[in-house]
């Protein structure tokens, strides 16, 4: 037989999609045992994706299909499965991946597959592959749900690979690692991790399986059991990786790069002749001086960790094993050293009160110099604790629409549903602010993109920067480049008249989730006269904002009239109409907008059409 693995398109703009390693190490496993394997990269085709997947199976004349990846991406995974069969009804499908590991009788059924490869899949996809090419039964194959006449039937959970070593090598034969590699930018790779040379070819590896902890938002589709490689067997895959595609990064994409402080200094000692950036994510209890010292000096440019929450009773309740104080001289050690660190803030926990919120935001208010990459809400994600506990509690009603919608944000927490609405629009509009800003020397668009000179908000060191993505600079920022002497991060505002930061709309939110909202809707309404309203801007990524804005309009004894949307009239997140840039302007007495960092775009497009008021939200709230 003759098997296709299938990467998906996972991200429209190139530069910001980063090589998963589940499907390679597939590749290489059944590869090694001289199974008859396709890969395509749906993400370099040229053309519609499905298209060039249904071209794909007829041209190589593919028996079976292969393709997985999380629970979010359900929607994806089924249209791939959907297409291999619309060309070929009797075509294998086989799952693999978090969505299938998380729920594997539901995904299963939800995508139609035929077979469904649970946890670690390199055993599994070879026996199984070895079973349809004799023609064998694949009762025995442990990690596998099968499809029956009478349902789906799972043969039960297999033992994780413990020796690492025994693994083949990823191999990434037709899955355009060149292409990605050429594509990769200064601040495009994998978040921050590029900003070492203006001509990265970083490359994802795998150190260790798993984490030995167990925090409540988190699932482990691999296992649980911690496993690490030889750090002979590492190097070993380095130097092809040097030898093949001439790489000059990597970055350990392990859940926990290493909880032993002599195994990291034994890895940095081995790295170092390399002459390679490198990046990972610790644990804060493997942090030291010392530590981050020799990291650095074994050309360590990132060390990220999970900061989470900085509330010690949200921690414990996430189970994260560790301390405020633990994760402050985290932070200020790898601070002090270039360790470029950063990390996440998530609200939501089932122990988050408006109390708690409080207590990261006064926390934050002293420590800004740190790099908080994104402000979010915590995921409920299938196989973790805090879903199995929103499905026991009856928080989650319904599974299968719970994914069909991408697993959306659900009120797990100790507040109202009206304040975590208003918390999560609080995250969202804090994400979207300037923090760190560096300052722009200069900048220039070429045909490779933008070269500019910026200078570090932190040690005032004046970088250089060639082929900056130029949708960075036609939005008026670039978020989260670091600095290549002191390797902490800045935000870079190219056009203060294009971006517009959301200050007084963050300030306004906070203080409603808080009870210290002040008047001044109410009085920017009262002050113009205005009555009816339309909202510019209100597709889901503000509903819960919109939401929110509606409450206080109706407050303010003001009338939203409709939204408007520029690219989709269909959108409905309140109850009003949405139309497109074809809306009866005349109908209302002022446009107010909504997402304010693209402000001056939307004032000039609408300028066009009518002489009315046209305001941002951020005056509204000043």
């Amino acid at each position: 037989m003759r098997y296709l693995l299938v990467m998906q398109h996972l991200n429209p703009m190139r530069q910001k999609f980063y090589m998963p390693l589940g499907l390679p190490y597939i590749n290489g496993a059944m590869r090694s045992k001289g199974f008859d394997v396709e890969a395509i990269n749906l993400q370099y085709v040229e053309g519609d994706p499905i298209e060039a997947l249904k071209e794909c199976i007829i041209k190589k004349k593919i028996d079976a299909v292969l393709c997985g990846g999380l629970t979010t991406q359900y929607g994806m995974i089924k249209e791939i499965f959907d297409a291999a069969k619309s060309v070929n009804p009797e075509i294998i499908t086989i799952g693999g991946g978090g969505g299938f590991s998380s729920e594997p009788i539901l995904f299963s059924e939800m995508t139609g597959v035929d077979f469904a490869v649970i946890g670690e899949g390199e055993v599994t996809n070879c026996e199984l592959a070895y079973a349809l090419d004799h023609g064998g039964s694949v009762d025995g194959i442990l990690g596998l749900v099968r499809k029956t006449d009478s349902g789906y039937v799972y043969s039960g959970e297999r033992p994780y690979i413990r020796n690492l070593d025994s693994v083949a090598f990823p191999s990434y034969e037709g899955l355009s690692l060149d292409k990605y590699l050429e594509g990769q930018r200064v601040d495009g790779w994998y978040h921050t991790y590029t900003f070492f040379s203006d001509n990265p070819r970083m490359i994802p590896m795998l150190l260790a399986r798993s984490c030995p902890f167990s925090c409540k938002f988190c699932y482990h589709p691999i296992g649980r059991g911690y496993r690490s490689r030889s750090l002979d067997n590492f190097f070993e895959e380095l130097d092809l990786w040097i030898e093949t595609y001439h790489i000059n990064a990597i970055v350990l994409i392990d859940e926990c790069f290493s909880i032993k402080p002599e195994r990291v200094l034994e890895f940095c000692k081995r790295i170092k002749p390399y002459h390679l950036s490198w990046a990972c994510q610790m644990r804060v209890e493997t942090y030291s001086d010392e530590i981050l010292e020799v990291m650095v000096d074994a050309g360590c440019v990132s060390a990220t960790f999970g900061l989470e929450s900085m509330s010690q009773k949200v921690l414990d309740d996430m189970n994260k094993k560790a301390t405020i104080a633990q994760l402050q001289e985290a932070l200020e050690s790898s601070y002090h050293h270039g360790g470029g660190a950063s990390g996440n803030i998530i609200f939501g926990a089932e122990a988050e009160t408006v109390e708690t919120v409080e207590e990261t935001m006064e926390w934050w208010k002293h420590n800004k110099k740190f790099r908080i990459t994104d402000f979010a809400m915590v995921g409920t994600y299938p196989g973790s604790a805090y879903y199995e506990n929103a499905v026991k509690k009856g928080i989650l009603k319904d599974k299968k629409k719970f994914i069909e919608d991408g697993c959306p944000f659900i009120n797990i927490t100790q507040m109202s549903d009206k304040q975590y609405k208003i918390l999560a629009a609080f995250a969202r509009f804090k994400d979207t602010e300037v923090r760190n800003k560096g300052k722009v020397i200069s900048a220039v668009e070429t045909d490779g993109g933008v070269d500019a000179e910026l200078e570090c908000s932190h040690c005032g060191y004046k970088n250089y920067y060639k082929g900056i993505q130029k949708t960075s600079y036609q939005s008026g920022i670039l978020r989260a480049l670091a600095c290549r002497e002191c390797h902490n991060f800045s935000d870079y505002v190219f056009d203060e008249d294009t971006y517009k930061e959301s200050w007084n709309i963050t300030k306004w939110l906070y203080g409603c989730l808080t009870g210290k909202e002040g008047q001044a809707l109410q009085k920017y309404m009262e002050k113009h006269n205005y009555k009816r309203v339309a909202l510019y801007g209100v597709g889901l990524q503000v509903k819960e904002f919109v939401e929110l804005l509606m409450d206080k309009f109706r407050e303010a004894g003001v009338e939203v009239a409709y939204g408007i949307n520029r690219q989709s009239s269909s959108i409905q997140v309140s109850d009003f109409p949405v139309y497109g840039l074809d809306a009866p302007l005349e109908q209302v007495d002022a446009i107010l907008v909504v997402p304010v960092y693209y402000f001056n775009t939307i004032y000039n497009n609408l300028r066009e059409k009518t002489d009315m008021d046209i305001v941002s939200l951020e005056e509204v709230f000043a």
